[in-house]
């Protein structure tokens, strides 16, 4: 259900990831191999068109120049050794020795999905949205290591592809699906530009992960982007990552986020929008948004007690709450 890319409708951010452990039992992610292969006649196209066409040919010259020529790469998951769990919904890499980049379809599918549940969720005026979404974001953590393949973002609420039926739905989620893969491709371009070597941790990676984020947000800014979907990225990424990756998401990063978008918001209104001064308080509302996400990144005692929370409500019981709370 992709829309046209639009690089000027108006209206993540990820890890160079390294491996981790293998766990003894794999476990099982949202959509099978052969749902997979069956959207990359619709992702795989979209995914390259923004990559080259929105993203590289609007560079200009000094932040195209240091990339040479990179590969996007997009396998139905990332391959063993270069991701986390195969589950993990969020796996974007790059590689900056080669000068790839991998965006497996599995995140492509499930982020889209993930949008068209937050469109939804805002156009119902459900109550405590973002608590539910956060809820799900739990729950996926935890399934799939027992043989059953959790839900897809829309099937968990009981949901399926014909919300995007609602013009507001269709035209929300089109717009934060595609402003976040700009931001994701863009964040691995960074890491590609600054040099960055695999396998950092700590402090260290961290410096990578704030050098990558300024990288593309200086990439929108450029070309004028608008980062709408960012805060919801960073809040489910904050959530999901605890325990999944070798560099979890940081407060100091999500905040150093914040600040860039803080620093110019009018860059980042695309030259087509007529009153451009009209988005900037939409913009500063996304860096609010942003820093309520860093509890989550920085308190592992508040993602546990979600974590307990979660635990005593399964897929069903969101079906439940969303039928209850969130009514046509």
């Amino acid at each position: 259900m992709i829309g046209r890319r639009s690089l000027f409708g108006g209206c993540c951010a990820l890890i160079l990831l390294a491996a981790l452990p293998a766990r003894a039992e794999p476990r099982l992610g949202p959509y099978t191999t052969n749902e997979l292969e069956a959207a990359r006649a619709e992702y795989e196209p979209y995914l390259r068109g923004v990559f080259g066409g929105d993203l590289l040919a609007r560079l200009p010259p000094t932040m195209r120049a240091p990339l040479g020529e990179v590969q996007l790469k997009i396998p139905t998951e990332m391959p063993a050794g270069l991701g986390t769990d195969p589950a993990f919904v969020l796996n974007v890499g790059a590689v900056p020795a080669a000068r790839q980049i991998y965006f497996p379809l599995r995140t492509a599918v499930w982020l889209e999905e993930y949008f068209a549940l937050t469109a939804h969720l805002e156009r119902r005026k459900c109550p405590d949205r973002l608590t539910i979404m956060l809820m799900y974001d739990v729950m996926l953590t935890r399934s799939g290591g027992d043989g059953v393949r959790p839900p897809g973002p829309l099937g968990a609420f009981g949901l399926d592809k014909s919300v995007y039926g609602d013009a507001y739905v269709k035209d929300l989620s089109d717009k934060l699906f595609a402003d976040t893969v700009f931001f994701l491709l863009a964040h691995e371009l960074g890491h590609i530009a600054r040099g960055h070597a695999g396998g950092a941790t700590g402090i260290h990676s961290q410096i990578q992960e704030r050098e990558a984020d300024a990288y593309a947000l200086d990439a929108m800014a450029t070309i004028g982007e608008f980062p709408l979907g960012l805060a919801y990225f960073f809040t489910a990424a904050a959530m999901m990552e605890g325990g999944q990756t070798t560099h979890p998401l940081s407060g100091s990063r999500i905040d150093a986020a914040a600040r860039a978008l803080e620093a110019r918001p009018r860059a980042f209104v695309g030259p087509s929008e007529t009153n451009p001064d009209a988005w900037v308080p939409r913009l500063l509302d996304v860096a609010r948004q942003l820093r309520l996400a860093i509890p989550l990144a920085d308190n592992a005692q508040h993602r546990a007690e979600m974590l307990e929370t979660a635990g005593r409500i399964n897929f069903a019981g969101l079906r439940t709450i969303h039928e209850k709370f969130c009514p046509p």
